[in-house]
This record gives C-alpha cells, sequence and structure tokens, in this order.
C-alpha cells in the first residue's frame, strides 16, 4: 500500500509565490475607503483590552492592515506628493491557493477579478494614489505615472517575470 502526501509540490510552489508577492496600496490619511470597513485589533488578558498598533480590514479573501508609507518610496516619486500624509495599505492573502488562483497574470484585470475590485474598491475616488508592487518583494527600482488600467497591465507584467514598481496617480499625471 503506498503512502499519500500531505501536500504536493504544486501547492508549496503556489504558497512560496503568493508568499514573495507584495502589495501596498497608498491613499491620503484623510481619505475613507468606501466600502471597508479598518478596525483595531484588541487583545484581552483576564478582563483588560488592550489596544494593538495593527488596524485591519478584511476583502473578500485578502487581508488588508493599513500602516505608515515606506520611507523609500517618496524620494521616487514627484516632490509634490511629500506634501501629503499618506496612508498604507497592504494586501495579504487569506488563502494561499485562493489567492494564486485570482493572481493569475491573464486574469489579473479582468473585470470579474476579486483583486482588480479590491484595488478599485481602495482607490476609488481618491484624486491621488500610489501602488507598490513587487513579484519578489524587493525594493522595486521602475516608477511611472499611470492609471488603473495601466497598473494592472503592470501587475500582469510583474507576474509573468517577478518584476515590480511604483505607480504613482493624480488628476494631472494620467486619465482614469
Amino acid at each position: 500500500m503506498g503512502r499519500t502526501k500531505t501536500g504536493s509540490f504544486k501547492d508549496h510552489k503556489i504558497k512560496k509565490f503568493m508568499r514573495e508577492i507584495c502589495v501596498d496600496i497608498v491613499v491620503p490619511k484623510t481619505y475613507e475607503t468606501p466600502g471597508i470597513c479598518f478596525k483595531r485589533q484588541v487583545l484581552e488578558s483576564q478582563g483588560q483590552l488592550y489596544p494593538q498598533d495593527l488596524v485591519q480590514a478584511k476583502y473578500e479573501y485578502f487581508n488588508l492592515t493599513q500602516g505608515p508609507l515606506a520611507k523609500f518610496v517618496l524620494p521616487k516619486i514627484p516632490k509634490h506628493f511629500e506634501e501629503q500624509s499618506w496612508q498604507c495599505i497592504s494586501v495579504v492573502p487569506d488563502d494561499d491557493q485562493i489567492s494564486a488562483a485570482l493572481l493569475k497574470p491573464a486574469d489579473i484585470y479582468a473585470d470579474d477579478s476579486i483583486f482588480f475590485e479590491l484595488i478599485q474598491q481602495i482607490t476609488g475616488e481618491a484624486k491621488e494614489w500610489i501602488i507598490i508592487f513587487t513579484a519578489n518583494c524587493d525594493e522595486p527600482e521602475e516608477v511611472l505615472p499611470g492609471n488603473l488600467k495601466t497598473a494592472f497591465q503592470k501587475i500582469s507584467d510583474s507576474l509573468k517575470n517577478n518584476g515590480g514598481f511604483i505607480m504613482y496617480h493624480n488628476s494631472t499625471s494620467a486619465t482614469v
């Protein structure tokens, strides 16, 4: 009688693939993300509540975490972005296999992509936003202006070639 494996090579590759993708969506600190409710984590111990620094939300298969903008970003984008206070929303897959299926390069910018919906939901009506995407969680070298359509094309390209980029948008840098 043969032994069964608990995890396949394919499952391992998907999990490794998803751990290496880093996605941050940056919007002005004063901007309320429509339809997404962020809450501060609170731990309870012996009847006492302890608010944590972690502010999170959930969107379908993705966990979202609010945090500060990485210091390497602002020096790489136009100077007028430095005048803004930013909130950085990190997108973390909840389930590696489901998220890998959602992030297939061919489907990344399809109208029914949950990932596409998530980015549209976060950027919403924001006049300015920044997307930081890497397929290997390194600091991206490519910096360019764009809109959501070009962002999704760049994400698809980055998934194919393990690249990354920082894309910034404001009402004068590109059309939506």
